[in-house]
C-alpha cells in the first residue's frame, strides 16, 4: 500500500513595492536552517533583483519570470511548483515572495487547491510611514487593500520612521477597517522567525472574497535600465531624487567611480533612498542594473534614462572631484 506523502506548508510574504518583503526574507535565511526550504521570489520587472539579494545571503531561489505571478497564476508560478514538489528530497516547506503589486490571496489559492500543499501564514508587510497615503491613492489603494485584507499576520515595518503615537494611532485605524488580525510593529522586518513559520494549521481561513480588479499590468509598468559605465556617487543620488516623483521603486545594482570593486546595492522607496555595499557574495561584474516600477501612465522612457546617463562616469572625469554626498538617506529596511 502506497501512502501519501504529507503536504508542504507554503508560507507567503507579501506586501506593496518597497515594505521590506526581501528583508524579511533574508532575516528567516539569517536566523534558521532553510536549506530544506524551497524559496521562490517573484519581482514585477524584468531583472528579478530580490531574487539576486536573496542569494547573496546564501539562500538558493528559484525565480518566478513573467512578471507578476498572480496575474499568471497557471503558468510560471504552476510550473516551479511542480518541480520543487517532485525534487528529492523533498523540501520542508516553500518560502514565498511574491511582487510588490501582488494579491496574495490569488496566490494562496493555489495552496488550497493542491493535496500536495498545505496552506501556510500569508504575512503581510506595510511600510508604517507610507501605508495610509498608499491607500488613499486611487491608482494603486486597491492593490493595497488587497493585500492587506488576505493578510494573516500584517507587520508595521519601518516602525523607527514613526513616533510611538502615531504608531497606536496606525494599529487602531487598521483595525477598525480591515478588522482584528495578529500584526506586529518591526523595524528593518525584523520579527520572531516563528512569527513568520507559524503552524498552518492555524491559518486555513478563506482569502478569497476579493473579486475581480484590473490586471496589474494596466496599472503598474516597469523599466529596467542596464549599462556598464560606472556611476558618480553624488550624480546618482540627484538622478534618483529627481526621478522620485514618477516611480514607485527603485532597486538595483551599481559601482561607483571611486570604489569601482564594489557592488552597492541602491533602493528607492517612498521612505527615501538608501545605498549599502553589497554582501561579499555579490557577483563580480561591472554591469550596473536598476529596476524601476510605477504606477498609471508609463513616462516616456527618455525622461526615464536621461537622467540615470547623466549620472554616469566618463573616461575624461577627474577622479578627484569626486565627492560622496547627496540627498539624506535611510538604511535598507
Amino acid at each position: 500500500m502506497v501512502h501519501p506523502r504529507p503536504a508542504i506548508p507554503l508560507t507567503i510574504v507579501a506586501g506593496y513595492l518597497g515594505s521590506g518583503k526581501t528583508s524579511l526574507l533574508n532575516h528567516v535565511i539569517a536566523r534558521c536552517d532553510t536549506s530544506r526550504f524551497a524559496i521562490l521570489v517573484n519581482d514585477f520587472g524584468k531583472l528579478n533583483i530580490d531574487a539576486e539579494l536573496v542569494e547573496m545571503q546564501g539562500g538558493r531561489a528559484y525565480r518566478l519570470e513573467s512578471g507578476c505571478i498572480c496575474c499568471s497564476i497557471g503558468n510560471s508560478l504552476t510550473s516551479t511548483l511542480l518541480n520543487v514538489l517532485r525534487r528529492e528530497p523533498r523540501p520542508e516547506r516553500i518560502l514565498l515572495e511574491s511582487s510588490g503589486v501582488a494579491d496574495p490571496a490569488r496566490i494562496a489559492d493555489i495552496a488550497r487547491l493542491s493535496p500536495s500543499l498545505l496552506p501556510g501564514r500569508v504575512v503581510v508587510l506595510v511600510d508604517s510611514a507610507q501605508v495610509r497615503v498608499r491607500l488613499a491613492d486611487t491608482l494603486v489603494g486597491e492593490t493595497v487593500r488587497k493585500q492587506i485584507d488576505a493578510a494573516d499576520l500584517l507587520i508595521l515595518n519601518k516602525a523607527d520612521l514613526v513616533t510611538g503615537d502615531d504608531l497606536a494611532n496606525l494599529s487602531d485605524w487598521l483595525r477598525l477597517r480591515f478588522g482584528e488580525r495578529p500584526h506586529l510593529a518591526a523595524r528593518h522586518a525584523r520579527i520572531p522567525v516563528a512569527d513568520v513559520l507559524a503552524d498552518p494549521a492555524a491559518t486555513l481561513q478563506g482569502h478569497s472574497e476579493a473579486g475581480l480588479s484590473k490586471q496589474h499590468s494596466e496599472v503598474f509598468w516597469s523599466w529596467s535600465y542596464e549599462g556598464d559605465r560606472l556611476f558618480r556617487r553624488r550624480d546618482l543620488e540627484a538622478a534618483l531624487t529627481e526621478l522620485a516623483p514618477l516611480v514607485e521603486r527603485a532597486k538595483g545594482f551599481v559601482r561607483f567611480r571611486d570604489a569601482p570593486e564594489r557592488t552597492m546595492i541602491v533602493q528607492l522607496t517612498g521612505s527615501g533612498l538608501s545605498i549599502a555595499e553589497a554582501p561579499q557574495r555579490a557577483p563580480e561584474e561591472t554591469k550596473c542594473r536598476i529596476e524601476f516600477v510605477g504606477a498609471g501612465k508609463k513616462p516616456d522612457e527618455t525622461a526615464l534614462r536621461r537622467p540615470i546617463e547623466r549620472a554616469r562616469d566618463v573616461p575624461s572625469f577627474d577622479t578627484e572631484t569626486v565627492r560622496c554626498g547627496g540627498v539624506p538617506s535611510v538604511n535598507d529596511r
